[in-house]
């Protein structure tokens, strides 16, 4: 028996009570289960932003999607499927619901403005070491040549500051003690 048409991302017992599936359905090898009652639809592409949506039916009201997985969310992809889903929330309820729980500040995220001599802002770079004038870039997947190509002139001109560039990929995002030695190589002892 096909399954009907049915959300990506759905609550199995709100189906079931909906007359949408039954129990046996559930189990079907088409569905992929995500977690305790949460399941994607038949052909959905298991990412870090189907997890989030998925764990985002199971979350409490007031929990928070967080971090990377926010991030990943809006279209930044800083996180593979497998990653924790990153949460803030007061209390989570009983069950197998896998979270990271991280704290968030209530600041906004500092940016870092590299200057030229006359105090002008000539770049935004995602994480600077000034006095060591080493800059830290996230260099994501660009899909728009246009945007490379700013990208590629702004970094240019940190780079005739005297400024050096370490780029971290999306792999080496993922390997976060690789990464570290790749930032402090930068760095002087």
């Amino acid at each position: 028996m096909a399954l009907p048409p049915l959300p990506l991302v759905f609550r199995g017992s709100s189906a079931v009570a909906g007359g949408l599936l039954t129990r046996g359905q559930l189990r079907s090898t088409e569905l992929l289960r995500l977690s305790r009652d949460v399941y994607a639809a038949p052909g959905a592409t298991l990412t870090h932003g189907l997890r989030c949506r998925a764990f985002a039916l199971a979350l409490p009201e007031e929990a928070v999607i967080t971090g990377r997985s926010a991030a990943t969310v809006r279209g930044v992809p800083l996180c593979w499927p497998d990653d924790p889903v990153q949460v803030v929330a007061e209390s989570l309820p009983k069950s197998r619901l896998r979270v990271h729980l991280v704290l968030a500040g209530l600041d906004p995220v500092p940016q870092y403005w590299i200057e030229d001599a006359d105090g002008d802002r000539i770049a935004r770079v995602d994480l600077a070491f000034p006095e060591h004038e080493v800059a830290v870039e996230y260099d994501g997947d660009w899909r728009d040549g246009e945007s490379w190509a700013l990208n590629r002139d702004r970094l240019d001109r940190v780079h005739a500051l005297g400024w050096t560039v370490v780029f971290v990929t999306a792999p080496l995002l993922r390997d976060v003690p690789r990464m570290l030695r790749t930032i402090q190589s930068a760095l002087p002892p």
